[in-house]
C-alpha cells in the first residue's frame, strides 16, 4: 500500500479506500441492494462468482467475500 494513512479509517476518500465501509454502514436493504448490483456487474468478468457478502475482520474492517460456483472450490469446502 502506498499511503498507509489512507487505510486507517479516512472518510470520503476520493480513491475509494472507505468504499466497503461506506456500504457496510448503510441500512440493510440498501446494503443488500448495492452488493447485489456489484455482484451482478462482477459476474460479467467472473462468471463463477455466485454472491458477494460483507463481513468484519478482527480489527473491525469491512471485507468483501465472494462465493464461487467453481466445482473444485465446492469440493474442497465440503471435504473440510
Amino acid at each position: 500500500m502506498r499511503d498507509l494513512e489512507r487505510s486507517t479509517g479516512c472518510r470520503n476518500d476520493p480513491f475509494g479506500a472507505d468504499f466497503l465501509e461506506a456500504i457496510a454502514t448503510t441500512p440493510q436493504h440498501t446494503h443488500d441492494d448495492r452488493l447485489r448490483k456489484i455482484s451482478k456487474a462482477l459476474q460479467i468478468a467472473i462468471p463463477q462468482l455466485q454472491d458477494l457478502t460483507l463481513e468484519q475482520d478482527e480489527g473491525g474492517w469491512a471485507l468483501a467475500l465472494a462465493g464461487s460456483l467453481c466445482p473444485l472450490a465446492q469440493e474442497s469446502s465440503q471435504a473440510g
